[in-house]
């Protein structure tokens, strides 16, 4: 058996979202295992951070740390904010970052809300995380949140506390998104086993005497555009 990675745009893409300092990249750290800038202050950083992670299943998915969102933006910042945005506007999924801590966490939450909506990405599903648990002093929040948000996830990124839950959460909605195929390829056609590789996720690959047989996993949306392209390689 042979796993492959799957190409960009097979991926399932999350992309951070949420209030400046709510903790998304020092999430995005704890997430990817990778060195992000975390500063505690104002636009730490303008550029969106991209990386592939690696979900507890072994499958693959792409994350992005958009910058933090304020209410009254700057005027000569408008652009270069907007620009870093693109990511949300892409992602599958939205993973709204909110420091529950702050007095004001509620309408940081509708600031977000509403840069998401003026940017056209108000369509997207929105994963709540509640970030800083470790600093509240009063619980009762997160009973009065549980019953407001469906499926809110508490955390604190800064200590690891709860992020096995966010991981275990984009496996559920990847998978929900994704369907398995299988087809036979033969090697006299092997010159379209790139564009396969490039848009999906190739789970098996065993080489037979006449071709290739692979398992697949794509996208449910690419679904009907694939299957017209290789319907006569198709096993299942």
């Amino acid at each position: 058996m042979q796993t492959q990675r799957k190409g960009r745009k097979e991926l399932t893409r999350f992309a951070l979202v949420g209030y400046t300092n709510a903790g998304k990249s020092t999430l995005m750290k704890q997430l990817s295992a990778a060195d992000v800038y975390v500063e505690d202050k104002l636009f730490a950083t303008l550029d969106t951070t991209v990386r592939a992670i690696e979900l507890p299943n072994g499958e693959k998915a792409l994350l992005s740390d958009t910058v933090g969102f304020i209410h009254k933006l700057p005027s000569n910042l408008v652009a270069s904010f907007r620009s870093t945005l693109s990511e949300a506007r892409e992602a599958d999924f939205l993973v709204n970052v909110i420091d529950v801590s702050h007095p004001n966490f509620q309408k940081h939450i509708d600031v977000v809300d509403e840069t998401l909506l003026s940017i056209g990405a108000v369509d997207k599903p929105v994963i709540h995380i509640f970030n800083k648990i470790d600093l509240l002093k009063d619980r009762n929040n997160i009973d009065e949140l549980k019953r407001e948000y469906s499926h809110p996830l508490f955390i604190s990124a800064k200590h690891g506390t709860n992020i096995e839950s966010i991981l275990e959460k984009f496996i559920e909605l990847s998978a929900a998104k994704s369907k398995k195929i299988s087809l036979f390829l033969p090697y006299s056609k092997m010159q379209m086993i790139n564009k396969i590789y490039d848009n999906a996720e190739v789970i098996d690959r065993t080489e037979t005497e006449n071709g290739i047989a692979l398992k697949l996993r794509i996208k449910k949306d690419y679904s009907e555009l694939f299957h017209n392209l290789y319907k006569e390689f198709l096993t299942n």
